[in-house]
């Protein structure tokens, strides 16, 4: 303070003992003893008056904050509750494709399979090889169980338009 050039100095805290220090209004003078004791009454009849308004504005602040935070925690619940119902849509639109695509190979791969216990004359020399290619490829490569949807979840999906 001296340094500064600085004499004389009144420091009176913000705020109560009860609620802690927020903290305080000073007065400085370059001046040696300018302050007495009814300096320090008026300072501090000020910071008396000026705490309430201090705590005021801090209190609201501390409320705007709050009510931030809990539109961010609504907002993070909503979208969780969005993706949550996109990917139960998802899971149950793999399921009925999945579905849908079984249905007519099982069909498709009994039917086959009485074509290949073909008895004397239902197929001709020329179809029973082909009968049994197309058996065998429809018993090889199942098609992929959609249900299980990691490997799409790994993988970018895109859709993609012919011309003609």
């Amino acid at each position: 303070m001296k340094a500064a050039g600085l004499n004389s100095l009144i420091e009176v805290p913000l705020g109560t003992q009860a609620s802690g220090h927020i903290g305080f209004l000073t007065m400085m003078c370059r001046d040696e003893n300018a302050y007495n004791d009814n300096d320090l009454s008026l300072v501090a009849q000020v910071a008396a008056q000026v705490t309430p308004a201090i705590q005021n504005a801090m209190s609201h602040e501390q409320a705007l904050e709050l009510a931030e935070s809990r539109e961010k925690q609504s907002l993070a619940e909503a979208k969780s509750i969005e993706l949550q119902r996109v990917n139960e849509a998802k899971s149950s639109f793999l399921e009925m494709v999945s579905h849908e695509l079984r249905t007519p190979l099982t069909s498709i791969s009994a039917y086959t399979d009485l074509l290949e216990r073909n008895r004397t004359g239902n197929l001709s020399e020329k179809t029973s090889p082909a009968t049994r290619r197309s058996s065998s490829q429809l018993d090889s490569p199942q098609p992929p169980d959609l249900r299980s949807t990691r490997h799409f979840e790994n993988r970018k999906l895109g859709i993609h338009s012919h011309q003609s």
